[in-house]
């Protein structure tokens, strides 16, 4: 890379960067631009949606500059911008969603700095909202940042001429559909900050959370990380584990506190049921910040993925396998891409329940496996560093802007 990038990264404009109030594809972010502070193989701008507490913090960044834009819009645009946008549309014959005023204040921007990028890179999921955007600046300065399973179409692809995917199976997924080249189309592995992570706690510090959670010494604790959805399979998970006729082998779930609102019969009320019927075997503990996660992984003995879809990329196996512990995961999506055949046992789809409790039991009796598996882990997650995910990111983008400059 002979010259620093310069790249415009539009964050999906709901939280805040830096990530002080959370969120995966922020916290993606935020990865990026501490790097850059060390590497600086680019000069980066981000768009971000205004927060005081986030300023106080993008002062620290030498070579990253932040646009906080306010996505609050008024009563009279959301009334009146429709009709008006479709006076532009059909006698002016103007797509740009004018009324959002995020993505307007994106275009405005672009409009007086359009050649100032090498690429913009819009991440999150409102991708149409660009489409003005890339009139300005042409489809092949635009990149689309996927997270998750999106089939390609015309519309997309007539605003976006290039795509990065988080995983292989994400890729592989979206060229079927795509219209593009293959050299349009690429993959840069996730990342995540391995900090936090990588600390331990003393023996004195794990019996003293085991107790608060009325787990004893002798308790197997089997940890769940993730959102109390259907695609998360927790529930299946919390079946396994009561098929396990031993009462110490316990399920320790860690989640967002409202995981029982719904309606009777919805998903989260049937785990919310289940949780309190058998809270014997089950431990809730509500959210948990992610500075506190890995006090958590080190008072389990195993953490467990059971997605029921073909999950595309969850951020929860690579932060176990980096705390160490040794994983039972759903073979589907590109969960296999993070975890191996060392460090994860992989469950089938089809048999989902049985095999999840078939391997709980198993590993829960074998604790040679289970220590190499641990040791196979922790070296596995050297590959999950963010100054990886930072420099094989940039060298993409490279590829893709060296392109245009053939």
């Amino acid at each position: 890379m002979n010259k620093r990038l310069k790249l415009l990264i539009v964050s999906p404009g709901i939280l805040p960067v830096p990530d002080v109030k959370g969120g995966a594809v922020e916290r993606l972010i935020t990865m990026l631009v501490e790097d850059n502070e060390q590497y600086h193989l680019a000069e980066f701008t981000v768009v971000t949606c205004r927060d005081r507490n986030a300023i106080k913090i993008q002062n620290k960044f030498k070579y990253t500059k932040f646009l906080n834009f306010k996505v609050t819009n008024s009563k009279l645009l959301l009334k009146y911008g429709p009709k008006f946008q479709w006076h532009l549309q059909h006698k002016l014959n103007m797509d740009f969603i004018f009324y959002d005023r995020y993505y307007s204040c994106v275009y405005l921007h672009l409009l007086f700095n359009r050649n100032k990028y090498d690429m913009i890179i819009a991440e999150g999921d409102c991708f149409m909202n660009m489409n003005m955007s890339s009139k300005l600046v042409g489809t092949n300065r635009l990149c689309a940042h996927l997270h998750c399973n999106r089939e390609a179409t015309p519309e997309i692809e007539a605003i976006y001429g290039n795509i990065i995917t988080v995983s292989k199976h994400i890729l592989k997924n979206y060229r079927q559909s795509s219209q593009l080249l293959e050299e349009r189309t690429l993959e840069v592995f996730n990342g995540i900050d391995i900090t936090s992570l990588t600390k331990r706690m003393t023996i004195s510090d794990k019996v003293l959370l085991r107790t608060m959670l009325n787990l004893k010494s002798d308790d197997f604790v089997v940890l769940f990380c993730g959102r109390i959805v259907p695609q998360k399979g927790v529930k299946e998970l919390i079946e396994a584990i009561l098929q396990i006729e031993n009462p110490h082998i316990k399920l320790l779930i860690m989640g967002s506190s409202n995981f029982g609102h719904g309606d009777i019969g919805s998903y989260p009320q049937q785990v919310k049921q289940l949780v309190e019927l058998h809270s014997n075997r089950i431990i809730f503990t509500g959210f948990v910040k992610n500075a506190e996660i890995y006090r958590y992984h080190q008072i389990s003995n195993i953490g467990v993925v059971p997605s029921t879809y073909e999950d595309p990329c969850p951020l929860s196996l690579f932060e176990m396998i980096t705390s160490g512990l040794p994983t039972i995961a759903t073979r589907a999506g590109g969960i296999s891409e993070i975890g191996t055949e060392e460090t994860t046992v992989f469950v089938s789809l089809q048999s989902l329940k049985e095999d999840l409790t078939n391997s709980i039991k198993a590993l829960y009796e074998n604790n040679v496996k289970r220590t190499a598996m641990s040791s196979a882990a922790i070296e596995r997650s050297s590959f999950f560093k963010s100054n990886r995910f930072y420099t094989d990111f940039c060298n993409e983008v490279s590829s893709l802007i060296n392109q245009n400059q053939e």
